[in-house]
């Protein structure tokens, strides 16, 4: 396929999270390589409003149901003909029914790609699932992981599933400005012990309880640390705001203010990984840990859990530290071995540094995803 085919970059998500950053990140980076990359949202979305903002092409669309709606298979097939689309990317589960019927129904000659960006998590071996996914001619997963779970839950062919890590600005991190004492100061911090880092939704699923607990824990055995808490809980959560006034009700009542530090959604994360000394991912199954790559790009040592993408992230622990989820003695033990070999964490989290840098940046997933689009 020539660079000045029109490609579709298609989401109806009404969300604002990481899926949604990378789908951003991929248009403006393939736009700068010269393809001719059109999103296609649905109206007063973030996502719109960012496209907006950075002045990215946009087609407004409606938001489809999800399952069995010709009316809009049909309505797309006509949009993507009259623009000469012959293209298009899919990247959440929600938009696979309406484009499998569009290309099954109203055009067949329409080629679509689904990149990968959670996991399947359950059996999708049934006709409905088999039949949307016959209509993929790639499908492309940023883990090896996610790729055998494709092998092990869907009826997909396997060697049409091709592994592409959702890439990163690696100089970003790689060439910060600044010190650390520069970042704590900047921050209104003033650690008297190393300082543990956490970032991301304040939610039950990203462990910040855990990880209080275990500073907790730690202190009382007479290893001093401290914890800095980056994030905010959704604002419509219900879930997750009482979640986020629970960690900090407790904090409060144990005498943790001196040891547990919270700050909300920064734009700029660079001055939180500059600020710590560990990184701690404590979630149960993340899919791909956008942050724990940018914690590696930053030289940090870094502790994850034994679950989702996080141990091959981390090549089964030779470019970081692995710990059972939720089990507090596998935590404390990893920090306490990060803190007590200072020279072992330091060469471990600079190989992790040098690797991330390769295989985790913007130049790899951009030359990868347009060698797909060549084939065609």
């Amino acid at each position: 396929m020539k660079k000045n085919t029109p490609i579709v970059f298609f989401i109806s998500s009404d969300g604002w999270g990481g899926l949604e950053m990378n789908v951003l990140k991929l248009q403006k980076w393939l736009l700068s390589e010269g393809y001719l990359i059109t999103l296609y949202c649905c109206k007063g979305t973030k996502i719109h409003q960012f496209a907006v903002k950075d002045q990215l092409p946009f087609y407004l669309i409606d938001k489809p149901r999800k399952k069995l709606d010709f009316l809009h298979a049909f309505r797309f097939s006509q949009l993507f003909r009259k623009q000469q689309m012959g293209l298009v990317f899919i990247f959440q589960n929600y938009d696979l029914d309406v484009l499998s019927w569009c290309k099954y129904l109203f055009y067949p000659q329409l080629v679509l790609f689904y990149q990968q960006h959670m996991q399947i998590g359950i059996d999708k071996k049934d006709f409905i699932h088999t039949f949307r996914y016959k209509a993929l001619s790639k499908w492309i997963s940023p883990l090896h992981w996610l790729k055998e779970e494709v092998a092990l839950r869907t009826r997909y062919p396997i060697d049409l599933v091709e592994v592409i890590p959702l890439g990163l600005d690696t100089q970003i991190y790689l060439q910060a400005q600044g010190t650390k004492t520069e970042a704590l100061h900047s921050l209104g911090l003033s650690p008297q012990a190393p300082l543990l880092g956490i970032m991301g939704r304040i939610s039950p699923k990203k462990g910040q309880d855990f990880v209080i607990r275990a500073i907790e824990k730690l202190n009382q055995e007479g290893l001093p640390v401290e914890l800095l808490i980056v994030g905010s809980a959704t604002v419509n959560d219900p879930l997750c705001q009482a979640y986020d006034q629970e960690i900090r009700a407790y904090v409060q009542n144990k005498g943790l203010h001196t040891k547990v530090h919270f700050i909300g959604h920064m734009d700029d994360p660079l001055k939180f990984y500059q600020a710590i000394d560990v990184f701690v991912m404590a979630s149960h199954g993340e899919t791909y840990g956008m942050v724990t790559i940018e914690a590696m790009l930053s030289g940090l040592p870094v502790a994850g859990t034994f679950s989702g993408g996080t141990p091959e992230i981390l090549d089964q622990g030779n470019l970081g530290y692995l710990f059972e989820y939720e089990n507090m003695d596998s935590f404390c033990d990893a920090i306490r071995h990060i803190l007590k070999n200072p020279q072992e964490s330091s060469k471990k989290a600079k190989l992790a540094q040098s690797i991330a840098a390769q295989k985790y940046s913007k130049q790899h997933e951009v030359q990868k995803i347009c060698q797909l689009i060549q084939e065609l």
